[in-house]
């Protein structure tokens, strides 16, 4: 559901294709992912940078700034899906103006 919302968010880029996994990668805008991280702290526990995988970066092209990335388990619901998207959507919003 999250990858989905963000999918169909203006200023969002979202990585990989495999809707299989809990695990989403994106980037909001020109930010860097550290930025978007640190604009999402305290709010949603993500993670930012290369995840150890600098040359899945280069095929990807992010290795100027990472990516953020979020993961969803089981303990997690469909209101933790819609606020993290809220949670990225004003970021979204706030860039554009």
């Amino acid at each position: 559901m999250f990858k989905e919302n963000l999918l169909n968010m203006d200023n969002v880029t979202v990585y990989g294709n495999d809707n299989s996994i809990a695990t989403v990668a994106f980037n909001v805008g020109t930010l860097g992912s550290e930025e978007t991280f640190e604009r999402l702290c305290g709010k949603a526990a993500v993670r930012a940078g290369y995840h150890c995988a600098p040359l899945a970066h280069r095929a990807l092209g992010t290795e100027d700034r990472g990516v953020v990335r979020a993961s969803f388990g089981v303990f997690n619901t469909k209101s933790d899906a819609e606020k993290m998207t809220d949670y990225v959507y004003e970021i979204s919003k706030n860039l554009r103006g």
